[in-house]
């Protein structure tokens, strides 16, 4: 397999970099209203937990507030949301009311999601 890295230099003990080649990946979401982040969102236990208190705080028109560490997941999570709870794009078929709530913007109960 080619990496497109060139080969190692020898005479030394290899590092890392000499050993993996790291794909670029997207590390920050940008919250430009892109759809796919709901399909994007990995479901962890910690997430489903703080989906499961997102919708319902905001079942009954409640809001909610995020906390995380740096890196845990927040925006991409947001962005899910944004998703879930806003208006479906032109064309296509309204979905379901999520746990009872009809699409529309989302207010800001206390979630908090570990990483």
């Amino acid at each position: 397999m080619t990496t497109g890295k060139p080969p190692a230099r020898t005479g030394r003990t290899p590092l890392i970099d000499d050993l993996v080649e790291v794909a670029s990946v997207e590390t920050v979401v940008r919250l430009d209203g892109r759809p796919g982040r709901l399909a994007e969102l990995v479901v962890t236990d910690d997430v489903a937990a703080v989906l499961g208190e997102v919708l319902a705080a905001t079942a009954g028109g409640g809001a909610f507030f995020l906390v995380a560490h740096f890196g845990a997941g927040k925006s991409h999570l947001l962005a899910a949301l944004a998703e879930l709870f806003g208006e479906p794009p032109e064309g296509a078929a309204a979905g379901p009311a999520v746990a009872g709530r009809p699409a529309g913007p989302v207010e800001a109960t206390g979630a908090s999601l570990s990483g």
